[in-house]
């Protein structure tokens, strides 16, 4: 739609691999996966990472590689992630990771698209979420448990938490908020379609403000993928609920909570082939794994600064007139990235701590990002009272103002704090303080009659 006309490529014969690890003749074993990640960041280790995300039900480790040009720095780049077989038994994902780590290591700095990846993207990829179901002689769709890990995760409306969750999920949802994620997919089986959000109707609709991205991001994977595009279903993909209602899912997940826009690949409708069709499964899936990484690329970008320090805000990023789109940015960078299909639009800016901020009327065209840096101060502070005022927020956020109506405050309440109450400095109530001295025949009185400087006013007499 936007970024890559559509061109139809034809792959025939057999890809070579040479001495390379990701191996075409076999299915990946869990054990191997380990220490084949590690061996690569032994073999380029300016060029990847392995990391230890945690531990299944029982105690099988799940692995993540890293992949970008300038390891281990932080960039101002999109994060993006591939997750594959949270259903054990759905093999195909994990092979298809391990051989997309070993062909952009091997061809970066000859291949252009590869090379551009490792260059402009924080890559990560998780080539196997349920080593329990995927680590046994009868492989299983569901953890130790007996969970399905694609129901487990939270809904729009309920807690943000881990509570409850397995910890599978729970692993994958503490690595994430770590993070911030700008686009990312997970590789499933059993179908042959790329599942876009939502995947059920908790917004009032099934289909998001974003739909249009969410379909063009989609294509990109399916249109490089000709088993997919020409398949049965339209151009290779659906919107989730318009397929059948899922809740729990990973991807809706992703994106009412994180900001992160994620889809579902299906890629393959026998969950468990044969070994002699890897060869056509990574001809089929090679450039639209390449070519959905670098979705991540458009939008708007840029870095959200202290106006007066510099320093990078962790910020919350909307686009005014649509609902549930927060993106955010980064804390150690403040680079953030929204994805959003051509056409002109006003981003707000808020932060803790800051004066919102909106931009406006900011062109977005086909290809790489517009670049929109923005810098946030701070609000004034007030020196000194200005006479009996109070602010009270309740938990179901009423506002009370009392006091001088033209004093002037900025108040942010967030989702996570209970209750606000914000009282300006004024004057005393009831009787004397003991603090005051008083003299003279006159009685003496707290008075809110007129304005005065200091921290008590009283005065004596009519």
């Amino acid at each position: 739609m936007f970024r890559h006309p559509f061109l139809a490529v034809v792959l025939t014969g057999l890809i070579l691999f040479g001495n390379s690890r990701a191996s075409a003749d076999t299915w990946t074993n869990y054990a191997d996966i380990g220490p084949t990640l590690l061996t690569y960041e032994s073999t380029y280790p300016t060029l990847c990472k392995r990391y230890h995300l945690g531990q299944s039900v029982q105690g099988r480790d799940i692995w993540a590689l890293r992949i970008s040009d300038n390891m281990p720095a932080e960039e101002d780049e999109p994060e993006f992630k591939y997750i594959a077989t949270m259903h054990g038994d759905e093999i195909v994902g994990t092979k298809m990771c391990m051989m997309l780590i070993d062909y952009l290591l091997t061809n970066y700095g000859t291949d252009p698209q590869a090379t551009n990846i490792i260059d402009e993207v924080d890559l990560w990829i998780v080539p196997l979420m349920n080593p329990d179901g995927y680590d046994k002689a009868s492989r299983t769709r569901t953890n130790a448990n007996g969970v399905d890990l694609n129901r487990d995760f939270p809904d729009l409306g309920t807690p943000n938490t881990t509570t409850g969750r397995q910890v599978e999920t729970a692993v994958i949802m503490n690595w994430s908020a770590q993070h911030t994620f700008t686009a990312s997919a997970n590789l499933h089986g059993g179908e042959l379609v790329a599942n876009y959000p939502f995947d059920n109707e908790d917004t009032g609709s099934r289909y998001a403000d974003d739909d249009l991205l969410l379909i063009w991001m989609s294509e990109e994977y399916t249109q490089h993928n000709l088993p997919m595009w020409n398949g049965d279903w339209y151009h290779g993909r659906t919107n989730g609920a318009d397929w059948y209602i899922v809740h729990g899912g990973m991807q809706d997940w992703n994106y009412h909570f994180m900001g992160n826009k994620e889809i579902t690949l299906e890629i393959g409708v026998t969950k468990q082939p044969s070994a002699t069709l890897i060869p056509q499964f990574w001809a089929d899936n090679r450039v639209s794994m390449m070519s959905y990484i670098e979705t991540s690329l458009v939008g708007v970008r840029g870095l959200v600064t202290d106006g007066v320090s510099g320093l990078p805000v962790a910020a919350t990023i909307r686009v005014d007139g649509r609902s549930f789109n927060d993106v955010y940015s980064d804390p150690d960078v403040g680079d953030y990235h929204r994805l959003i299909e051509p056409g002109t639009y006003d981003l707000s800016f808020e932060a803790v701590g800051y004066d919102p901020i909106t931009v406006s009327n900011i062109p977005v065209l086909s290809g790489d990002a517009t670049r929109q840096d923005v810098e946030m101060y701070t609000p004034p502070t007030l020196g000194f009272p200005n006479g009996g005022e109070e602010l009270k927020i309740g938990l179901t956020d009423a506002v009370a103002w009392t006091g001088n109506t033209v004093a002037q405050y900025q108040v942010q309440f967030t989702d996570n704090a209970d209750a606000l109450q914000v009282t300006g400095d004024g004057f005393e109530g009831g009787s004397l303080a003991p603090e005051y001295t008083t003299g003279g025949s006159v009685p003496w009185s707290v008075t809110s009659g007129s304005t005065h400087s200091g921290t008590f006013a009283a005065q004596a007499g009519n």
